[in-house]
């Protein structure tokens, strides 16, 4: 074998065991953002306070982030409800006096329904009971894994068929989280008169606007 065939061969070894190092290092970091981790396991921190075998790690294997957690529940009395979706789903209806109609609130990426408990309480006080929802994978929620919207869509339908199977007023479907392929659900539904759908990446004072709904 001449020399340039073996520098070739050596090349193309390297070329190759650099993609296939690649692929099993995507495949971590894939696995690590659609899978949390076990409870126990602290959530890596910010990159900077990480020492540099700790950011090795991270390179290579990808971040701890564990099953996000209810570690708050309603100040106001609600019902725990829980759903068949993909997996079993859990989530809290709370109900006021004289409502103008529901509201279903969903989370975002690593989240629960216990943080946007600030946010139901808004809608509360403007007189519409609220439904929050923890999606698979999360709070009190069955499984560990999210699939970024995917099977998430079958919750945000599941919970709208119950909403309005309990509540014959408006049903308002406010989403505060940026993916929105939870919304390729609401294709087939038809919209009724009285019913409203929203989506809100981002959280912003809604009072005003609700006044006119």
């Amino acid at each position: 074998m001449t020399v340039k065939k073996k520098a070739l061969n050596r090349f193309l070894g390297l070329v190759i065991g650099l993609f296939v190092l690649m692929n099993i290092v995507a495949f971590f970091h894939a696995y690590r953002f659609t899978h949390f981790s076990e409870q126990g396991i602290e959530k890596t921190r910010n990159p900077r306070e990480l020492g540099l075998a700790t950011k090795i790690k991270v390179l290579l294997l990808g971040i701890d982030n564990p099953k996000p957690v209810n570690h708050e529940q309603p100040a106001r009395p609600f019902e725990t409800v829980h759903l068949q979706s993909s997996k079993r789903i859990e989530c809290w209806h709370i109900k006021v006096d004289s409502s103008k109609g529901t509201v279903i609130i969903f989370h975002g990426f690593s989240g629960n329904k216990a943080r946007m408990l600030d946010k139901s309480e808004v809608f509360n006080q403007l007189g519409y009971s609220t439904f929050l929802v923890d999606f698979i994978g999360t709070g009190g929620s069955e499984g560990n894994e999210t699939t970024i919207g995917y099977k998430e869509a079958q919750d945000v339908k599941v919970c709208l068929d119950y909403v309005r199977q309990t509540n014959e007023k408006t049903s308002c479907f406010w989403n505060f989280d940026g993916r929105g392929s939870h919304f390729k659900s609401l294709r087939s539904i038809s919209d009724q008169p009285g019913q409203c759908h929203y989506r809100m990446p981002f959280w912003i004072d809604v009072s005003d606007n609700l006044r006119t709904i």
